[in-house]
């Protein structure tokens, strides 16, 4: 886990009114008065691309809108891409922003926010402050070779931010920012905080941009931001259709069961179900699939402590349910690794095998309740 949230904030740029709106409703105490639908889908029958559509349907004082993000993983870049669009459907002009709250390295109350760039060409980044576990002084994350590593992260678009902040989650600056649409001056720099990088992405009745998030090792903000300005000289369509291609690649000999392929829905639930598994695989040890993509995390587990185990985690009970279903698609050598990976990082001295809710045995693999970092 190294992001809590990404999604967007769009103010009415009157200075006359207080219209704001967030993408993602964080409490959801309100679903009965909102007047904003969200929803998500899949775009494509054979590739994990999604899209976030966000409409205000009408405050009853004049706000109509429509926001648009599809997302895709640049294969040859540690990187996302989000194209945004956004088209007001009122007379009103609009500010909308882009806000990522971090979570570097399964933690969110220790990172260091930094604004990079000059007046008007925006850039921001964050690093893990202290990527060491100092519950029982092991590393969190570690590498194929057992060397602990922490994460950065870089968040830009390609037309660059013409105002951007580093900020601090529950500070009254970010609740009068989302609540009330006050934009504070930047702030350049935040450490060892819960923080909140916000970057607006313009201004305007019809915008349209792609953001970028890209991630890098050893606190290199730099090679962060490399990652994510690498995937945006590509172009969002160029990455969407290599990143097409990798399933292709991966569908092209899996069989569909005869109980599947009518009606069509069937048929593309079970091959999102098939890619959903597999791009829960980490990439540094084969087999290790995360419990879900899907975290219950900040808000039913705590996020003040870098081993509040999540569905993010590697857990014995979840990766014997994955490689059951690869072995029975036929995805041997996946469903083997798994196998592996249980008996080789997750059972302990006495052959008894731990969820990721017990610790490890002494002397184990650090790399047991390893995060993992998604295939694709």
């Amino acid at each position: 886990m190294n992001l809590r949230t990404m999604d967007f904030l769009v103010i009415d740029s009157d200075a006359d009114s207080d219209y704001v709106a967030r993408t993602h409703n964080e409490s959801r105490r309100d679903d009965h008065a909102e007047t904003v639908e969200r929803r998500a889908e899949l775009i494509e029958e054979d590739a994990l691309l999604f899209r976030h559509t966000i409409e205000e349907t009408g405050d009853g004082h004049g706000h109509k809108w429509r926001l648009v993000a599809d997302y895709v993983t640049d294969p040859k870049h540690d990187a996302i891409l989000a194209n945004v669009s956004f088209e007001a459907a009122d007379d009103n002009e609009y500010q909308v922003f882009t806000v990522v709250d971090t979570a570097l390295t399964n933690t969110g109350d220790t990172d260091r926010g930094l604004l990079l760039g000059q007046s008007g060409e925006y850039s921001l980044a964050a690093r893990d402050s202290s990527a060491f576990d100092v519950y029982d002084e092991e590393h969190l994350l570690v590498d194929e070779h057992g060397e602990p590593y922490n994460v950065a992260v870089a968040l830009t678009s390609a037309n660059r931010f013409d105002w951007a902040s580093v900020e601090v989650a529950a500070t009254d600056r970010v609740r009068n920012l989302f609540a009330d649409g006050e934009v504070p001056d930047p702030h350049e720099e935040a450490y060892e905080e819960n923080v909140v990088l916000v970057g607006r992405i313009g201004t305007g009745k019809s915008l349209s941009d792609t953001v970028a998030i890209g991630f890098a090792q050893e606190s290199d903000t730099a090679g962060a931001l490399g990652e994510a300005d690498g995937a945006l000289t590509r172009g969002y369509h160029k990455v969407k259709n290599a990143y097409v291609d990798s399933w292709a690649d991966f569908l092209e000999d899996k069989q569909l069961p005869a109980s599947v392929t009518n009606p069509r829905e069937l048929a593309a639930q079970y091959k999102a179900s098939m890619m959903v598994l597999q791009a829960c695989e980490d990439k540094t040890f084969d087999g290790a699939a995360i419990a879900s993509p899907s975290v219950p995390w900040g808000d039913a587990v705590p996020s003040d402590r870098p081993k509040s185990y999540g569905y993010n985690f590697v857990w014995s009970r979840d990766l014997y349910q994955t490689f059951t279903a690869f072995e029975a698609i036929g995805e041997l050598e996946t469903a083997a690794d798994a196998l592996a990976y249980i008996y080789e990082y997750q059972q302990e001295e006495d052959g008894f095998i731990r969820t990721p809710t017990s610790r490890v045995a002494p002397g184990g693999a650090a790399s047991r309740w390893t995060t993992s970092r998604s295939r694709r």
